[in-house]
């Protein structure tokens, strides 16, 4: 189709650009973890970036623009690809506490999104900002925001709800306001990181790992809001393969319960 002749030129025009970033870059953070394992390095263009493109080519190819441009969700996830390339930077200059307090807004404003579209399905866009406004004021936000999204899309089993709590939401909300305990657990771990940028791998481990989890709650809500685009990605390799469930596990688990 002709999406795919675009998804490949956006491609290369990144490739370009990530090798400007390694070859131009004067910041000694940024050479340092581009020696580091270039998987894990590069993941959000090599890996992130391409799972955008294909599932966003797919929506925009499957369903009707008067469809999809009145989604405050697609709204949001049309912006997440300048977002990308941003957290890219961030990692590779080893701000990890700018990139983790990013993810948690786009992972919240994608909840919003989800969240708007599914109880008010037939509103246009406008009164969807009005009543994305309305939930604001109401205080309906962090936790209790994504875990009525999470319940809608069927996880409502109290047991997985507070292992997500506590495994993922918790110690990443922790970078999202101040907490003196996590300067002193950054300091004892890597001191000149509270000064300046540093990379380091324990940190840039869990930066990872907060990154792969927030992106895998977007593709799923996406995957879940637009289902005509499951058969589409069935027939791609880079939704079926090892990598994608190991980094993406609940939207291999949607695309994959549809037969």
């Amino acid at each position: 189709m002709a999406q795919s002749g675009l998804n490949k030129e956006k491609i290369k025009e990144y490739e370009k650009l990530k090798e400007s970033i390694i070859k131009n870059s004067f910041d000694p953070v940024a050479k340092e973890i581009c020696s580091w394992d270039k998987e894990k390095a590069f993941r959000l263009t090599d890996y992130h970036f391409n799972t955008w493109i294909e599932i966003h080519g797919s929506i925009i190819d499957i369903y009707h623009k008067s469809y999809y441009w009145r989604s405050l969700l697609f709204l949001f996830f049309n912006s997440l690809f300048k977002e990308i390339y941003w957290i890219q930077l961030f990692f590779l200059w080893g701000n990890y506490r700018v990139i983790n307090s990013n993810l948690r807004y786009i992972l919240e404003e994608m909840a919003l999104g989800y969240y708007i579209d599914h109880e008010f399905s037939t509103s246009d866009l406008d009164a969807k900002m009005e009543k994305a406004k309305e939930i604001d004021e109401k205080g309906v936000y962090g936790w209790n925001l994504l875990k009525l999204v999470l319940t809608d899309m069927g996880i409502n089993e109290n047991s997985k709800l507070e292992n997500i709590k506590n495994i993922f939401w918790k110690p990443f909300h922790s970078y999202a306001h101040p907490k003196p305990i996590k300067l002193l657990e950054v300091s004892e771990i890597d001191p000149k990181s509270t000064v300046i940028d540093s990379f380091n791998e324990y940190f840039a481990e869990d930066c990872l790992s907060h990154i792969d989890a927030s992106f895998d709650f977007v593709y799923s809500f996406i995957i879940f809001s637009f289902p005509d685009i499951i058969e589409r990605l069935k027939k791609k390799g880079q939704f079926t393969n090892k990598r994608f469930k190991k980094l993406s596990p609940l939207a291999f688990s949607l695309i994959n319960k549809y037969k």
